[in-house]
């Protein structure tokens, strides 16, 4: 027998080669199983991004709340690298990752491309003219749409115009209506009751309700009946952002 394995050297040289192999085997599993994992998060994550897309642009929410939704694919991308590193298998990580993040990013900080109507402008000039107030129609990105009779007879809405507003226009905006009491903080529960249905949960909002049959702002009717109104409802994020609502509807008023 060799001296070496007679002084136990070639025994201990072994059973550090195993322990290595052993170790190294473990870190593949590990590996690949949270390779699995990030590259699920990272598929779900597309999906995801579009759905919420759609959600948060029907209430109204700024798009930067994507980026919840960034850790999912960054985390792919991240272990990709690593394997990568490690001569391991790590296209599909790295590559579905990568696309994962870049979606994420075109869609909170890519402005969108929509051409605002020639009916919207005609209608914000509208609203300025006859509110003597200013809005932001160069740099706002605006919807306006008009109902049909069926429409009007079974929500009320007549025209709705809505602005969506980046910082700095919502900023000025707020500064400007502070000072004009036409605008309402704060509303009172008699006050929700005039909004259009769709904006009665903004009880926090700033709001100026016009009552075009009567000529009166922010005011309830002392008698019932059919009331034709214009809303202005103004929301600023804490995010930053923010958005202007400008409905025109017919109101069943009811005490």
């Amino acid at each position: 027998m060799d001296n070496e394995y007679k002084n136990g050297q070639g025994y201990s040289s072994s059973a550090n080669d195993l322990f290595r192999t052993v170790m190294k085997k473990n870190e593949q599993r590990g590996l690949k199983a949270l390779g699995v994992v990030t590259l699920a998060l990272a598929i779900i994550s597309i999906p995801l991004v579009f759905v919420l897309g759609l959600v948060l642009s029907l209430f109204s929410i700024p798009e930067s709340f994507l980026l919840l939704v960034l850790p999912l694919p960054l985390s792919s991308l991240i272990l990709g690298i690593i394997l990568f590193l490690k001569n391991a298998n790590y296209k599909l990580n790295l590559a579905l990752g990568a696309v994962g993040v870049a979606i994420v990013l075109f869609s909170v900080f890519v402005p969108s491309t929509n051409e605002t109507s020639p009916e919207a402008y005609e209608y914000a000039e509208f609203i300025e003219n006859k509110f003597e107030i200013d809005l932001p129609t160069e740099s706002a990105e605006m919807y306006f749409y008009e109902y049909t009779e069926d429409e009007t007879a079974g929500d009320g809405y007549i025209k709705s115009l809505t602005l969506y507003l980046n910082t700095d226009d919502a900023s000025a905006i707020y500064e400007s209506i502070t000072s004009d009491g036409r605008f309402v903080a704060s509303l009172p529960t008699s006050y929700i009751g005039l909004l259009p249905r769709y904006s009665r949960s903004e009880s926090e909002t700033v709001a100026l309700i016009y009552n075009d049959t009567l000529s009166a702002y922010n005011t309830a009717p002392e008698d019932n009946g059919t009331y034709k109104m214009t809303a202005i409802i103004i929301t600023v994020y804490e995010v930053g952002g923010g958005d202007i609502e400008i409905v025109e509807y017919n109101l069943d008023y009811r005490k």
